[in-house]
């Protein structure tokens, strides 16, 4: 097993449950996150999620790394939105610059519905078999070629993240000092950690081409699978539960809960 691949084998509860069980649940979060804007209540939905991946046991320690590449992008949500979210009572002022609180509360909102999505699905991927997802995603009626493209793009993460790391050992071991120097010299030094990156994704792709016609990809529309998904008591329970929590939530929604603005997603 590829050190760098997302899939954990485990024997857990979220593993057991069959992929398309697994993708109504990433659809429902994303359905939440899309219904609410009150950062309560996508709190509420980021606990769940942290509970989830808490269950998958010593995998969780993948999604810190994830969690701290993450860290910019949400700290520059959270600092940019208040300046273009100007309702509500002003909490600072100077000159130009105004922020509310009804800003900062649709700032840390905008911030959750970044992270969550990025978490179930880091999760769906670490439990789940890519087979199994392919599997899953042609059962709800998804074209395999679709299906396939998804997860293959899905699978090239940890793979470039497996060579980025191959390529900075390589040149540390080459007394490249890449984390020292001011911006202008980090970014003359980038240049040689990206073409070897790009020139090993592209002759990993023209591979991944090679071995697909090797192996008669196309040649058939009929596909079959060496493990058919097929529903558990725990799944019809799940999904049970996923559709009244739809419900709920819709119901929540029309009736004005879950929204800073109501007028708006």
């Amino acid at each position: 097993m590829n050190r760098f691949s997302l899939f954990e084998p485990a024997d857990g509860f979220l593993h057991r449950l069959d992929p398309r069980t697994k993708l109504g649940v990433v659809g429902l979060t994303f359905i939440l996150i899309l219904l609410f804007n009150d950062p309560r209540y996508l709190g509420v939905v980021l606990l769940v999620a942290i509970l989830a991946a808490l269950s998958i046991g010593k995998a969780v320690r993948k999604l810190l790394g994830f969690g701290l590449a993450l860290l910019p992008v949400l700290l520059a949500t959270i600092l940019l939105w208040p300046l273009f979210e100007q309702a509500g009572t002003t909490v600072f002022e100077w000159g130009w610059l105004r922020v509310t609180d009804l800003g900062l509360l649709f700032a840390l909102a905008m911030a959750l519905r970044i992270s969550i999505p990025v978490l179930a699905t880091l999760i769906l991927f670490m439990t789940t078999r890519r087979r199994d997802i392919i599997a899953g995603l042609v059962k709800i009626g998804l074209p395999y070629p679709a299906g396939f493209g998804i997860t293959i793009a899905f699978g090239l993460v940890p793979m470039l993240v497996g060579s980025g790391q191959t390529i900075v050992e390589a040149q540390r071991a080459r007394a490249l000092e890449i984390n020292k120097g001011n911006i202008l010299a980090r970014l003359r030094k980038s240049a040689s950690l990206i073409v070897p990156l790009m020139i090993g994704a592209i002759g990993s792709m023209q591979n991944l081409a090679l071995s697909m016609e090797a192996r008669g990809y196309g040649a058939s529309r009929a596909r079959t699978f060496l493990r058919e998904p097929k529903f558990s008591t725990a799944d019809r329970v799940t999904l049970a539960v996923l559709c009244i929590v739809l419900l709920a939530v819709v119901i929540l929604r029309f009736l004005g809960y879950g929204a800073l603005f109501t007028d708006r997603l």
